[in-house]
């Protein structure tokens, strides 16, 4: 097995949807996903507790694309649990 074999990129693109849907594929050590997950999870706890502080006084608004965050969160930890066959 050649050395490129052994480590696959760490996003790839797959095109097995059809010409009109590129996927995007990210390889990592599960150990790394879980780390990354519960990072995620820190961040939109304090996203949270951001926006919980703001009074309707206040002319700020809470941190943009935390919906985005949350979903990626959660295909994260799908993707773990399929990774240990869950």
């Amino acid at each position: 097995m050649s050395k490129q074999n052994e480590n696959p990129p760490i996003i790839g693109t797959d095109y097995s949807r059809g010409p009109d849907e590129t996927m995007v594929s990210l390889h990592m050590p599960l150990e790394a996903a879980e780390s990354f997950s519960l990072a995620l999870s820190d961040v939109l706890c304090w996203c949270a507790g951001f926006e919980a502080a703001l009074t309707d006084l206040d002319s700020r608004t809470g941190p943009m694309g935390t919906e985005r965050l949350r979903d990626l969160n959660i295909d994260l930890k799908n993707a773990m649990s399929r990774a240990e066959g869950e």
